[in-house]
Order: C-alpha cells, then structure tokens, then sequence
C-alpha cells in the first residue's frame, strides 16, 4: 500500500494488493491476485475517485469519506474476475463507472454500502445516517448477489447472474435482517433509510430463486432504529 497527500495515489502489482492507507484525490489500483484480498485498503480523504482492477481475488476497500467510482489513470471502474467485491463509504457512495464481479468467469457477489460508519457503529466518528448510494452510470454486475444500502439510493442498470446469503458481511443494524444476517440465497437487495428510486436501466435477477428484495424506510443507518414513514420506492 502507500500514502499520498495529493494528486494520483497508483499502486500497480503483479500480486495482491493489502492492507494500508491511501490519502489521494484519485486512486487507481491493479492487480493479479487483489485488492484488500486479506486486508481492507482503506481511503482515508473526505473525497476520493477510485478505480480498481484485478483479475483474480477479492476487492475489500472502504472509504472514511466520500468515494466515486469512476475512471482514474487508465483504471475504469471496479472489476475483479474472480470473487467478490465489497466496497463500503461513511459518507456518500457515488457509483459512475462500472462494478463487476464478472459473471462470465467466476465472481461473485458485489456489495455496495454508503454511511457504513452509522451502519457499523451508530455513535462513532461523522455518521449522521444520510450517506447516499447513487448510481449515475455504469452498470453494477455480480456473478452471484448483489446488496446495496444507503440512506437514499438511486439506481439505473443492476444486473445479478446468481444468488448469495453474503455470508460473511456484517449487517449490523439493518433492522430488516438483524445481526444474524440473510437466512437466504436471494438475488439483489436493496435497502435505504429513506428513498429508492429506479431511473431508466433494468434491475435483473436472472436466478431461477434470485428474488428482488427492496426496503424503503429500513433505516440502515440503525439511527432512528425503527422503519421510517417517508420511504417511497419510485
């Protein structure tokens, strides 16, 4: 890993890439075997573009301000070819380029978390349970499932090839599964604190059992710690 002040923070890698922290306007990272495979890479500036690539391995990165998936340096988006992908921001998460988790070569699930502070620990640090998860473009495609939380989230082109209990991720307190998580396989799930809205694209679940879960109102932050009145799904 490496640390940078300013300008292009580039980590290029003919293995993994682990653990550290990264203070840079825009993040590029490429590599073989991951990103964060055995230890998250964390960015630490209130704002971030990130782009990310490996062919193999998972992808873990978490953002302590707000991020924006985008093209940086010739990375364009976020892809791995060969697991999961888990990107969480405690502050806005704002997806403009694609998120793959190739389905055509073994990936996996993709999860997308904005406000992750107030979803993890509710009393700590700048939470103020209104990080908003918000796709503009690209396209968000998991070989197996896909979840997706944020105060507000807005969506355009997500697609889900299977299903996944996404053993493994910490759901805190979204009060609609609990601290024991998703006691299912399910295909993409959605959940806001407040609105969702679809804008044109597809939402797709092409599992044969890939249901299409979405809450609106389930307070992922677990700062009201109830569902709220004002969630529309539109």
């Amino acid at each position: 890993a490496t640390t940078a002040t300013t300008g292009l923070a580039a980590i290029y890698s003919d293995g993994s890439i682990n653990g550290g922290n990264i203070d840079a306007a825009n993040v590029a990272l490429e590599a073989d075997t991951g990103i964060g495979n055995t230890a998250t890479i964390t960015l630490d500036a209130a704002d971030s573009n990130l782009g990310a690539r490996t062919d193999l391995g998972n992808i873990d990165i978490e953002s302590l301000g707000n991020v924006t998936v985008g093209v940086v340096d010739t990375v364009d988006g976020v892809y791995t070819g060969g697991s999961h992908i888990r990107l969480t921001a405690r502050g806005d998460l704002n997806v403009t380029a694609d998120v793959i988790a190739d389905p055509t070569v073994g990936g996996d699930e993709v999860v997308l978390i904005a406000n992750f502070e107030e979803l993890d620990n509710p009393v700590a640090g700048n939470g103020d349970g209104l990080g908003n998860l918000t796709q503009t473009g690209g396209i968000i495609s998991a070989g197996d499932g896909v979840f997706l939380s944020g105060q507000n989230v807005t969506l355009t082109d997500v697609a889900a090839a299977g299903t996944s209990d996404f053993n493994g991720l910490d759901l805190g307190r979204v009060n609609n599964f609990g601290a024991a998580g998703i006691a299912q396989q399910v295909g993409i799930v959605v959940s806001s604190g407040g609105h969702i809205q679809l804008n044109e694209g597809l939402v797709t679940s092409a599992a044969t059992n890939g249901i299409i879960a979405m809450f609106a109102g389930a307070d992922p932050s677990g700062v009201y710690n109830a569902m709220l009145p004002y969630g529309n799904l539109t």
